[in-house]
C-alpha cells in the first residue's frame, strides 16, 4: 500500500515537471523581446562615397537588453549583394545612444548605381531564440 502511494507521487512529480518544461520553453519561445531600437540612420559622406572608400553612417538608437549580436553587413546595389563584413558586436546600453560606423565599399561594387547598405543583427536571447534586427541606410551613388 505504501509503495502504491510512492509510486504515484513519484508519477505526478515526473508529470508536473513535464509540464513546467513545456511552459518555460514556451515562454522563451514566444515572448515578445525588443533588443535594440533605430531611431535615426544618416550618411555623414553621401556625395564623397566611391569604390574602397569608407561610408560613415551615424546611428542614433535605444538598446534595451545587454546582448551582443552577430552582425552581417552587405551593400545592396539594384540585384547585386555584396557581402562587406561579418563581426560580432556590441553596442553600449541604454536610451539616445550615438554611435558612428565606418563601412568600406568594395571595390567590385558597380560605379554609378543607387546602393544602400544593409546590416542585420542577430541577438541571441536565450538558447531557444534568436532575433533578427535590420538596418538600412539611404541610398546613395557610387562615384
Amino acid at each position: 500500500m505504501i509503495r502504491i502511494k510512492y509510486i504515484q507521487i513519484l508519477e505526478w512529480v515526473i508529470g508536473l515537471s513535464f509540464l513546467a518544461f513545456i511552459v518555460m520553453s514556451a515562454y522563451q519561445l514566444w515572448w515578445p523581446y525588443e533588443v535594440i531600437r533605430f531611431k535615426e540612420v544618416r550618411i555623414l559622406n553621401p556625395d564623397r562615397i566611391t569604390r574602397g572608400s569608407a561610408v560613415w553612417i551615424d546611428i542614433l538608437y535605444d538598446k534595451l537588453m545587454p546582448i551582443p549580436a552577430d552582425v552581417v553587413k552587405v551593400v545592396v546595389c539594384g540585384n547585386k549583394v555584396i557581402v562587406v563584413s561579418k563581426e560580432i558586436g556590441a553596442n553600449p546600453m541604454g536610451q539616445d545612444k550615438h554611435t558612428v560606423v565606418p563601412v568600406i565599399i568594395p571595390e567590385i561594387t558597380p560605379k554609378g548605381e543607387k546602393c544602400y547598405i544593409r546590416s542585420v543583427y542577430t541577438y541571441h536571447v536565450n538558447p531557444l531564440r534568436s532575433i533578427p534586427v535590420v538596418l538600412e541606410t539611404p541610398c546613395f551613388t557610387v562615384n
